[in-house]
This record gives C-alpha cells, sequence and structure tokens, in this order.
C-alpha cells in the first residue's frame, strides 16, 4: 500500500511542479513589456531555473516586489528537488545492494516526497494567487 502512496505522492508533486512552472512563465509573461502570448511563447520552452532568474531580475526593477529571497531560494530549491525526483528517487532505492538497504532507502525517499509534497501545495496557491493578480489588472 504505501507503494501506492509514493507513486501517487510522486503524479501530485509533478503535477504541482509542472502549474507552478507554467504560472511563474505567465508571471513573467505578465511582467514583461509587450503582448503577453508573445512574451509567453519567449520563455515557454525554458526550463524553470531560467524563468525564475528572469522574474527575479523583473522583481528587482518594480516598487513592491512580488518574492522575497527567501521566496527565491525555495524556488530554487523545487527545480532541485524536482529534478531529483525524476532523474534519482527511484534508482536510489530499487538498485540498493540488500532487500535492507532499499526498505531504508525507500522510507527515506518517501519522508522527503511526502514532506517536499506539502510544502509545494501551499507554494503553488501562493503563486498561483500571485497570477491571478495579473489577470485581474489586466482585464
Amino acid at each position: 500500500m504505501k507503494l501506492d502512496d509514493f507513486y501517487i505522492l510522486i503524479g501530485e508533486t509533478i503535477e504541482y511542479c509542472q502549474r507552478i512552472e507554467y504560472d511563474l512563465k505567465m508571471i513573467y509573461a505578465y511582467m514583461e513589456e509587450g503582448r503577453f502570448s508573445d512574451n509567453l511563447k519567449k520563455v515557454e520552452l525554458l526550463p524553470l531555473g531560467e524563468v525564475i532568474y528572469l522574474i527575479r531580475e523583473k522583481d528587482q526593477e518594480r516598487e513592491k516586489a512580488l518574492f522575497q529571497k527567501a521566496d527565491y531560494d525555495l524556488l530554487f530549491t523545487i527545480t532541485k528537488r524536482r529534478n531529483h525526483i525524476v532523474h534519482q528517487c527511484f534508482k536510489n532505492y530499487n538498485y540498493a545492494l540488500t532487500q535492507e538497504e532499499q526498505e531504508r532507502k525507500f522510507e527515506i525517499e518517501y519522508n522527503n516526497l511526502e514532506a517536499f509534497h506539502g510544502r509545494l501545495t501551499t507554494l503553488w496557491k501562493a503563486i498561483e494567487n500571485v497570477r491571478f493578480n495579473f489577470l485581474n489588472k489586466s482585464l
């Protein structure tokens, strides 16, 4: 049962990461001068880390920042954690040399994923609200 829960957490976590990434791309498109659709096309294929750098650069020009330093630190952490989930976590426990080591490593990955998932649900909602604020101003 715990393995099934793990797979559900993986799926939801990746969904939250994608939603955060696309919301940030939309936020950048609103921040940049010019047409929203043109701006969005410019960043649609950029990786998350690059988009965060672009937003931070634009944010420094604003009178009131959208995100604080701690927010940016968290956003950059998300890129690392997401990459770990996608490229490493299954290898960490599936290729353990013993059953005991596999179970221990799975438990570590599960607990880390569960904590990360919890942080993402809150963060995604906050970023979505920023996007909604831009949307409301542009209507």
